[in-house]
């Protein structure tokens, strides 16, 4: 439940989602932006990029 009041009032640092990759987090009024990223042997070889937009 803490996490949930933490996301609510934009608290980024209580907010924690268990990831243990990369995380960069944007957000605006109109966007949530979240770009996982992985390495390999210090090759960046893995992204996943998830944007959420509402109206």
């Amino acid at each position: 439940m803490m996490q949930l009041y933490a996301a609510e009032t934009s608290d980024i640092e209580e907010v924690f989602i268990g990831v243990t990759s990369d995380v960069d987090i944007r957000y605006n009024p109109d966007a949530l932006r979240l770009e996982f990223t992985s390495k390999v042997v210090d090759l960046d070889c893995c992204r996943l990029l998830i944007t959420l937009r509402w109206r």
